[in-house]
């Protein structure tokens, strides 16, 4: 994942690079000096007279494309990265069909640049390669500095740190041959974080720092000069001691530059910054001042400016004992988040959602707060509304995760929170807070709470001892006691009081990972004790009772495999071998649900779309192997559905991956089952469900799912 300061820099260097390029004249065309980068007082007007261009008829080539990547880049600096991809792709394209070979450049620049935005460094790198070798043969050294700048900074994000310093110093040089002192000023500064990535001499560190200021200090345009101000404070400020003061110093330079020259958004930043280092010195009185006057400062609608500031205030407040503004802050921090949550690039790999990793302890804080607050007000509304709250803004988190995992930022919940819950049924919502486990608990229609003083490290542990143990078919009694002591234990009573006797979870981090069935009391597991119901989240699902249905159900199975053994990844099929042979055990810890096993060379294989159609280093038609893969209870699992509700079922040869797929199609399915091998853990496309004779991918799944009135789809596998 990129770095979110190397985001940052590509932003600010791409505005302030592009606009050298556009004033050396083209081999077939010229137009007039100007700025495409756009500024921050850019007029609403500027927008429509690009919009207008762009769509006249009689409009020149260049003119439209000029407005395409003018509208395309403003779009791009505001955050709303999928139209501004639309505008550059066109610009692209149009480019090259009129032949226009500075603006194919341009516009190839700009795109790449998005795409490193979004996280897309493969796609970046490849279009800035492409624009970098276009630039050289235009012989443009302002355009191929500029260009070379970005695309050292893709390769440095992906650690390709040899070639990133040899384009550093490619575009340092032609900056200076160019006279472009914005852009060696940019230089300087990415020098400073690939040094800083490296771990090399600070001090070298600060003498490039020094050389970016030289530099920005001779531009003559006060918003560049403003813009650079602030990044090398930034720089300044990640190299430690020996650039702490420095950076400082540039930051209140740029603050000031940018409220005399009216830009309130590098106002902001800077003075944010500021407030930042404060908060880390441990000087909260000045972090908070300056913090509340950044907000004063930035622009209503700077969302993406706001949400970070307004996080920073509500842990000032929170440090401070004042709990009630500490929650305000934190409750607008979540409101401006949300705002630009669809514009926010999506990313889950090997398992893990990027807007948890980053995001998380955003919601997780302010519901630690709530919960506080909500023992201020026992027995009353304002409690349950209190716990009400807390437990929707951890459920935001699950939603989210889901969003990144289909990548679909608009993703909307089924349905609002759970008012209540019918006689006999309770659902506990555990929160892991660092330092305990929060448990809200629902019965009927009112809210619960208790907590265990167990910190979330060491939940963990228990959590991760009793997977380990029942994946290698053992027992872990210590952890599984350990476990229902923390969740259970303190809930007994209220569960009694209620005559509970089926209990829903919605297990959350580590405890998504163990079935909680599992868990026991003295050698009595709970599922003797309750019927049990694990939810991923109470908005996820509309749990409305199923109606019969006329239609059938669809039920598939795998209990022997065909060929698609052939068509397995070797390190799967290999590791799930040798777990048959029961040689796994040494390194049980590291398999993650399947996301990752150690290879035979001794390396552990993530998930990668090169890696997954390789050859199996097993002989695939051996008996070990279809051994190992046959699941004997695939046949009365779905004999035993099919006994429950009228279905069509598919198994073994009958359960061919285009006849699967043409069954879903004809959407006449209200519930789909499918028992057979799948591995989950990546992103959808490198996840997999097996068919008899090929993998079934999650992305193709999915999309033959999601036209049809589909009321339940359930998997069930021994290898997930």
């Amino acid at each position: 994942m990129t770095n979110p300061q190397r985001c940052v820099r590509l932003s600010i260097c791409m505005a302030l690079a592009l606009a050298s390029a556009w004033l050396l004249p083209s081999r077939s065309w010229s137009m007039p000096e100007a700025d495409l980068a756009p500024s921050a007082r850019t007029p609403a007007a500027d927008m429509a007279g690009w919009t207008a261009t762009i769509e006249r008829t009689d409009a020149s080539p260049s003119a439209r494309i000029e407005a395409l990547i003018r509208r395309g880049e403003t779009y791009r600096t505001a955050g709303h990265w999928g139209v501004a991809e639309t505008d550059l792709s066109q610009a692209l394209e149009q480019a090259r069909l009129a032949e226009i070979e500075l603006l194919e450049g341009v516009a190839a620049y700009a795109l790449g640049q998005l795409y490193a935005q979004t996280q897309r460094e493969s796609a970046a790198e490849s279009v800035l390669r492409e624009a970098l070798a276009q630039a050289e043969r235009l012989g443009h050294p302002a355009l191929t500095g500029a260009i070379a700048n970005s695309l050292a900074t893709v390769l440095a994000a992906e650690d390709q740190r040899a070639q990133a310093r040899a384009l550093y110093a490619q575009a340092l040089s032609l900056a200076r041959e160019s006279g472009d002192s914005g852009l060696a000023a940019a230089v300087y500064c990415n020098r400073v974080q690939l040094l800083l990535d490296a771990d090399r001499n600070r001090r070298v560190a600060l003498r490039e720092l020094q050389a970016a200021h030289r530099a920005a200090v001779q531009t003559t345009d006060p918003e560049e000069r403003a813009q650079l101000l602030l990044r090398i404070g930034q720089a300044g400020l990640a190299a430690g001691n020996i650039g702490r003061a420095f950076g400082a110093d540039r930051l209140r330079q740029a603050a000031s530059l940018a409220s005399s020259e009216k830009l309130p958004s590098i106002q902001a930043r800077a003075l944010g910054e500021l407030g930042r280092l404060h908060e880390e010195n441990g000087q909260t009185t000045k972090a908070l001042a300056l913090t509340e006057q950044a907000v004063l400062v930035s622009p209503i609608g700077a969302h993406d400016l706001r949400y970070p500031l307004e996080w920073r205030i509500g842990r000032l407040y929170r440090e401070r004992g004042d709990r009630s503004r500490a929650i305000a802050a934190y409750r607008r921090a979540v409101d401006h988040l949300d705002r630009v949550r669809p514009a926010l690039p999506v990313s889950y790999e090997s398992g893990s959602s990027s807007f948890r990793e980053r995001f998380g302890p955003l919601y997780l804080e302010l519901a630690d707060l709530l919960i506080q607050q909500a023992a201020d007000y026992p027995d009353s509304e304002q409690e349950q509304s209190l716990l009400d709250e807390a437990q929707a803004r951890v459920e935001q988190i699950k939603l989210d995760e889901l969003r990144d995992y289909l990548r679909d930022a608009c993703l909307q919940p089924l349905r609002k929170q759970v008012g209540s819950v019918a006689s006999g049924t309770a659902v506990l919502y555990p929160i892991i807070l660092p330092d305990r486990l929060e448990l809200l608990l629902r019965t009927g229609d009112r809210m619960h709470r208790f907590t265990s003083p167990v910190g979330a490290a060491v939940l963990e542990r228990a959590a991760a001892q009793l997977r380990r143990a029942l994946s290698q078919r053992r027992s872990a009694p210590t952890a599984a006691q350990s476990l229902y002591d923390w969740l259970i234990a303190p809930i007994e009573p209220e569960l009694a009081a209620h005559s509970v006797t089926t209990l829903a979870v919605v297990p959350d981090g580590a405890l998504r990972t163990i079935p909680f069935a599992a868990l026991s009391n003295r050698g009595e597991y709970l599922i003797e004790q309750f019927a049990l119901v694990t939810l991923p989240g109470l908005t996820l699902i509309d749990p409305q009772p199923l109606p019969r249905f006329e239609q059938p159900a669809l039920l598939a199975g795998l209990s022997r495999p065909g060929p698609v053994v052939a068509d397995l990844p070797s390190w799967w099929l290999d590791a799930l071998v040798r777990q048959y042979r029961g040689g796994l055990q040494a390194n049980a810890a590291s398999t993650r649900r399947g996301a990752a096993v150690r290879d035979p060379a001794g390396g552990q294989r993530g998930f990668s779309a090169s890696a997954l159609p390789s050859a199996p280093l097993v002989e695939v038609d051996a008996p070990e192997t279809i051994a190992a893969l046959s699941l004997p209870g695939v046949r009365a699992e779905l004999e035993a559905v099919a006994g429950l509700l009228p279905a069509k079922t598919l198994v073994d040869e009958a359960f061919r991956r285009e006849r699967f797929i043409d069954e879903l199609n004809r959407g006449a399915h209200p519930i789909v089952h499918i028992a057979s091998h799948g591995v989950f853990g990546g992103s959808p496309e490198q996840n997999f469900i097996l068919t008899y004779d090929k993998r079934l991918d999650m992305n193709r799944f999915a999309s033959a799912l999601r036209p049809k009135e589909l009321r339940a789809a359930h998997r069930s596998s021994c290898w997930s």
